[in-house]
């Protein structure tokens, strides 16, 4: 009877040894794609900031193109 239970405490133990290795694995995966996406969103920003330096330069060039009324 005491033989049981013992084998049952180490089946349990190598579960939740087992559990806890799979949830480091689950956090170290999980903490990799949270820096993947700043880094993607880093990009994204700075995309977007060359986007409004070449609309601004767009908008210069069409303004010294216009003809001045007189």
């Amino acid at each position: 009877m005491f033989g049981k239970s013992k084998d049952m405490k180490g089946v349990i133990a190598s579960f939740t040894s087992e559990a806890k290795a799979i949830a480091a694995a689950q956090q170290d995966l999980a903490n990799k794609k949270r820096s993947e996406i700043a880094a993607a969103q880093v990009e994204l920003d700075a995309a977007v900031a060359e986007i409004k330096v070449a609309d601004a330069f767009i908008a210069n060039v069409e303004a010294l193109a216009t003809p001045a009324s007189e």
